[in-house]
């Protein structure tokens, strides 16, 4: 007498990533590389103790296979934010890179030290908003320095950098607060708009 039941159906492949269609691929390397951090400094300075959070290795995914370091380096690159000085460990780094990679990368943000004194600009801001400005422009003066010194270290170790890549951070002084900002020309900056009504 035949079964009523019907045949047990063979067991579902079990799905791999390298099973799923190439989109799909694409939007989970996108997913694990976004706002990944990268420090490729010498030492973090001890002034600085915010420079010494890096997030996870997530580029532990590129040694997985060739295919997907193949299918995945440009996306690595391309969302991963370096934080580089002008260090020589800094600029081996960036030597040891291919001219895809280098120009795959969209964001290196330099934290090569510079005089920067946010404080003086309160400072001199009591006495007059003309000196805080100055003052202020001043240490966009010598960001604007160590980002042209970074940037000449890297580009005799490796070859030019795309212009906008490299960014420093500087202090924007408003009269009330700072605002802090990544700038690829400090002294290019236009200043805000002062909120005290002292001016002058």
């Amino acid at each position: 007498m035949a079964s009523l039941h019907p045949p047990p159906s063979a067991p579902a492949p079990k799905a791999t990533l390298l099973t799923l269609p190439r989109e799909l691929r694409d939007m989970i390397y996108e997913f694990v590389f976004l706002d990944t951090i990268v420090h490729v400094t010498e030492q973090y300075p001890r002034r600085s103790p915010w420079l010494a959070r890096s997030t996870k290795n997530h580029d532990a995914l590129l040694r997985t296979c060739l295919q997907i370091y193949d299918e995945s380096w440009n996306i690595y690159y391309r969302l991963t934010t370096f934080y580089v000085d002008s260090s020589p460990l800094s600029a081996l780094w960036y030597r040891q890179l291919d001219a895809y990679q280098k120009s795959s990368i969209r964001e290196m943000r330099c934290t090569t030290w510079y005089n920067r004194h946010s404080n003086t600009y309160w400072m001199y801001g009591r006495l007059s908003d003309k000196y805080a400005s100055i003052a202020m422009y001043w240490t966009w003066y010598e960001a604007q320095r160590a980002l042209k010194e970074t940037r000449t270290v890297f580009e005799q170790a490796g070859g030019p950098i795309k212009e906008g890549v490299m960014k420093i951070e500087i202090d924007k002084w408003d009269g009330m607060g700072i605002e802090r900002v990544w700038s690829m020309e400090p002294c290019g900056e236009e200043y805000s708009v002062w909120k005290r009504d002292n001016l002058g």
